[in-house]
């Protein structure tokens, strides 16, 4: 399955660069909501659940349809089982992002591929039965994946993105995460 997803993408990448949309020398600032399959905020008769996650960031057309960038990642969690009071878990991700977004199209619905490497930083504390465990742990991964932006006018779009992403190339299975955000476009030259 994964060698089918990458070969699609890379048949992709080597179809579609003749659509040049998005000119070198754009600043592009964004916020994005973290893995919209996480968020959730639940509070009822049995548990209590908290997950958020933002990632601001800013890019950098380093040619035309290129970009390049970096993110600053934050997500909050906390689960406590109400029934028993002896189950849950606290804790905060911190981390940095670089990418590499390469867009295709002229149109307002705008595909692109993207590459990115990161680092989290993880601490928070685990209760069972409870016993309460306190960890920290930092990551290191890679992911790579697709999404679409929407170009509502010339300098603001809409835009979702998935991407696989794998801490440990050899050992772990990856997972899927998914985010939608905003981006404005600055520093476009206009058209003549």
């Amino acid at each position: 399955m994964q060698k089918k997803f990458t070969l699609l993408l890379t048949s992709l990448f080597f179809l579609l660069p003749g659509f040049a949309q998005i000119q070198k020398g754009t600043i592009v600032p964004h916020f994005d909501i973290g893995d919209l399959r996480s968020i959730g905020l639940t509070n009822n008769t049995s548990m209590k659940n908290t997950f958020i996650a933002f990632n601001p960031g800013m890019g950098y057309f380093i040619k035309n349809n290129w970009e390049a960038g970096i993110d600053l990642r934050y997500s909050n969690f906390h689960f406590s089982d109400k029934r028993t009071m002896s189950n849950g878990y606290n804790g905060y991700t911190l981390g940095i992002k670089g990418y590499t977004n390469y867009y295709f199209l002229k149109k307002k619905l705008q595909p692109y591929l993207t590459f990115q490497m990161g680092y989290d930083y993880r601490k928070g504390d685990n209760t069972f039965a409870g016993i309460k465990t306190n960890y920290s742990n930092n990551t290191f991964y890679t992911a790579m994946g697709g999404g679409l932006n929407w170009r509502v006018t010339s300098r603001f779009s809409l835009f979702t993105e998935a991407t696989y992403r794998n801490n440990n190339p050899f050992a772990n299975p990856g997972r899927l995460n998914l985010t939608a955000g905003i981006r404005l476009f600055f520093g476009q030259k206009k058209k003549k």
